[in-house]
């Protein structure tokens, strides 16, 4: 997976294509000074989450899609990935192994979030940038 952003206007593109599929690997990209190329190399999806334990957005209305029997990096990488919203953050049971996928921040819900026994919360680290994608390009 992979997605690239151009500066001047704000374009960003994901694609599930990255170097490690392509058969030249960094040789079929494109060098540009205008587009900066990203792309997963290695490791867990979550870790770009920050958790929050035992808690959950106060209103169940933010939270628009439910996946369940589902990993918490597979919840996250299905975060990363949506199409439908701009996905800002996710609950996640590690019992039930339902995820809660949100366009909403907990800054956005009046910087808190309530207790839940049977729910982690996560959001996008706060020292990343969110970029708000606009086409995706299936392989």
């Amino acid at each position: 997976m992979s997605f690239s952003y151009e500066r001047n206007s704000g374009l960003c593109t994901i694609s599930n294509m990255s170097s490690s599929i392509l058969p030249a690997g960094y040789e079929e990209f494109v060098m540009s000074n205008d587009v900066t190329l990203f792309q997963r190399t290695r490791g867990e999806v979550s870790v770009l989450f920050e958790k929050w334990p035992y808690s959950s957005l106060p209103r169940p209305s933010s939270y628009k899609t439910i996946l369940q029997n589902i990993s918490l990096d597979a919840c996250a990488e299905e975060c990363t990935r949506n199409t439908y919203f701009q996905c800002q953050s996710f609950g996640f049971s590690s019992v039930r192994k339902n995820c809660y996928l949100s366009d909403t921040r907990a800054g956005q819900e009046g910087g808190r979030l309530d207790y839940h026994d049977a729910l982690d919360h996560y959001e996008y680290r706060r020292n990343g940038t969110m970029l708000q994608c606009s086409h995706f390009v299936p392989l």
